[in-house]
């Protein structure tokens, strides 16, 4: 029996690099924290950007959503931050 692979193809190493970028994104968001005037701010962004460079603009909002989400303990904040990355992404691919 074989399994239709043309149409359904999962590429693991693709999905193990998104998942590691997004634990790079919770790691450099939830732990370094840099006092702010009205709060704090974070190096997660430069992961965010990191991901973008290896892996391009479809991946990398879902890497950058998990990874927010998580550290800032906003399951909400999972679909937003996705979009928001997705609109910059669109913006600096022009």
């Amino acid at each position: 029996m074989k399994e239709n692979t043309k149409n359904a193809r999962i590429n693991v190493r693709a999905i193990t690099f998104t998942a590691v970028m997004a634990a790079l994104v919770f790691v450099f968001t939830y732990t370094f924290k840099i006092p702010f005037v009205n709060g704090y701010t974070h190096i997660g962004d430069s992961m965010i950007f990191l991901a973008i460079v290896f892996l391009g603009w479809k991946k990398a909002p879902l890497a950058a959503g998990i990874g927010a989400a998580f550290a800032l303990g906003l399951p909400r904040h999972l679909l937003l931050s996705s979009l928001w990355r997705l609109f910059v992404l669109l913006l600096w691919k022009r």
